[in-house]
């Protein structure tokens, strides 16, 4: 979580890693969205085990890079 000053916007490109944190084999996928009129970025991760059944409850570390704008008035 971070907080960004009142005139800040956000943009693309977002990049989004995410890894199971597990000894059983995991798949994640990300999706990403920004939200409030550019100021946040939703993150959505699924995951799934390795016969491709959905997987819920799996941990996982992750790291999102995204632009930041400053708006000048």
């Amino acid at each position: 979580f971070v907080c960004f000053p009142q005139l800040r916007s956000l943009a693309e490109p977002i990049n989004v890693v995410a890894t199971a944190r597990s000894t059983t084999p995991f798949f994640v996928t990300t999706t990403h969205a920004l939200i409030n009129n550019g100021t946040d970025v939703q993150i959505t991760v699924f995951a799934w085990d390795a016969k491709g059944a959905a997987a819920p409850n799996v941990t996982f570390d992750w790291r999102c890079r995204v632009v930041s704008n400053q708006i000048i008035l």
